[in-house]
């Protein structure tokens, strides 16, 4: 976003301000090459790049804002997600109320650290990454939210030591 850091860039998701939304993110650099956020959750997107009034702070380089959507109130349903770098599963149904109450469930993990490990690469990265929203409508006008994000990254770092061909490994 205009060669932003993390801290030049406001995250906002479905009304609170959020760090990071990306896996690998360091301050003082790029916000990371993968999103935390599962794209099944996202509902709309508003992307500010500049002239965003003083309710968002001090931000330099843009505004994201994600709205996501509520998980299947009607009946239980899941997909499971294999792609070029991890796979995944997503779950949804209905809670155990009526006025259409439902939850939405994600996981995903990378299995990079398999085929850079394979291939002899010198770092090794990992993530996994979990997403849970469910939505509570106590009557037409009202409804309760939670909301729950969080993502588990490191990059090993291998050393191969030639004389006793063990692999050393540090975080």
């Amino acid at each position: 976003m205009r060669g932003g850091s993390p801290a030049e860039n406001l995250f906002v998701v479905d009304g609170f301000e959020t760090v990071n939304i990306n896996h690998f993110g360091s301050q003082g650099s790029t916000g990371g090459p993968l999103s935390v956020i599962n794209l099944d959750f996202v509902n709309r997107v508003n992307f500010l790049t500049g002239g965003f009034s003083a309710k968002y702070g001090d931000r330099l380089s843009s505004v994201v804002e994600i709205d996501q959507r509520m998980g299947n109130s009607d009946h239980f349903n899941g997909k499971i997600n294999l792609s070029g770098t991890g796979f995944g599963a997503n779950f949804e149904g209905p809670l155990p109320f009526k006025n259409r109450s439902s939850w939405i469930v994600s996981a995903r993990r990378s299995y990079l650290d398999f085929i850079f490990n394979a291939a002899g690469l010198g770092f090794v990265p990992e993530y996994t990454d979990f997403q849970l929203k469910a939505d509570v409508m106590i009557n037409q006008n009202n409804f309760f939210e939670f909301n729950s994000f969080g993502a588990l990254d490191k990059v090993l770092s291998i050393t191969k030591q030639m004389r006793t061909g063990r692999i050393m490994r540090g975080y």
